[in-house]
């Protein structure tokens, strides 16, 4: 099984995620297979999903919104993100630990 969370060749990461959109609030609902689910408010509308999924996950791992980049699955529920960060160990505590 693959990690949800992976280093790419120039040092960056990439997360898999499994969006829920349209939930009661947004929350890491926990492991998928390999992706991690992410429920969001938000609907599956004009990109609001994806828009309200880059603030959680950039607000969620202490990054700046630049630093999140979804670089596929724009129109379906399995998406690959870009982190503009290396270190694997503090996202994965980051995306692991309780909500605050």
């Amino acid at each position: 099984m693959t990690d949800f969370l992976a280093p790419e060749h120039d040092g960056r990461l990439r997360l898999r995620v499994y969006l829920q959109p349209g939930a009661s609030i947004n929350k890491i609902v926990g492991l998928q297979g390999d992706e991690l689910k992410i429920a969001i408010r938000s609907p599956a509308v004009e990109n609001r999903a994806n828009e309200e999924l880059i603030r959680y996950l950039a607000k969620r791992l202490g990054l700046a919104r630049s630093k999140v980049n979804l670089v596929q699955g724009q129109t379906c529920r399995h998406k690959v993100l870009r982190l503009d960060e290396s270190n694997a160990d503090l996202m994965r505590e980051r995306l692991i630990l309780p909500e605050p």
